[in-house]
Formats: structure tokens, sequence, C-alpha cells
């Protein structure tokens, strides 16, 4: 009667193995569903972020330019303004410069 024992002990075994196979590939099969959304969640976020970042610097750029070309209308009216200042002044700084570079 113990080979129908050891039998039944085996059976009971592999039904309990079975089942714990089973619970396990279940397991997987959420953990990849769980790691899946974490990863589109992730890539989401930094998709946003990114789109804020790239936003924020051609405000950036925009006001820069402005500022540029503020700054350039703003030279021409003072060279318009005052021509002969500006070319004095410009011959100044050509010829300081010249003395600078001579020296060296």
């Amino acid at each position: 009667m113990k080979a129908t024992t050891e039998t039944d002990e085996e059976m009971i075994s592999s039904a309990d193995l079975k089942r714990d196979l089973q619970a396990l590939r279940e397991d997987l099969r959420q953990i990849r569903l769980d790691v899946r959304g974490l990863a589109s969640d992730a890539a989401a976020a930094g998709r946003g972020r990114a789109q804020e970042f790239c936003e924020g610097v051609d405000e950036r750029v925009q006001a820069a330019t402005a500022k540029g070309q503020e700054a350039v209308d703003d030279f021409r009216a003072q060279v318009w303004e005052h021509p002969m200042t500006t070319l004095v002044t410009a011959f100044g700084a050509g010829l300081l410069a010249g003395l600078l570079v001579r020296r060296r």
C-alpha cells in the first residue's frame, strides 16, 4: 500500500506544481502589463516636458530677436540723427584699435 500512497502524494504534488506554475504565469503577465503601463506613462511625461521646454525656448528666441532688432533700429536712428558724431566715433575707434594692434 505504500506504493499507492506515494503515487497519491506525487499526484498531489504535481497538481500543486501545475497550479503554482499557472499562478506564476499570471503574475508575470500582470507584471508585464504594469511595466508597459509605467513605460508608457513615463514616455508621455517626457514628451510633455520636452514640448514645454521647446515652447519656452521658442518664446525666449523670439524675445531675444525682438530685442536685437530693436537695438539695430535704435542704432540706425542714432546714425541718421547724428551722422558726423557717428563718423568721428568710428574713426576714433579705428585709430585706437590700430594703435593697440601696432604696439603688440
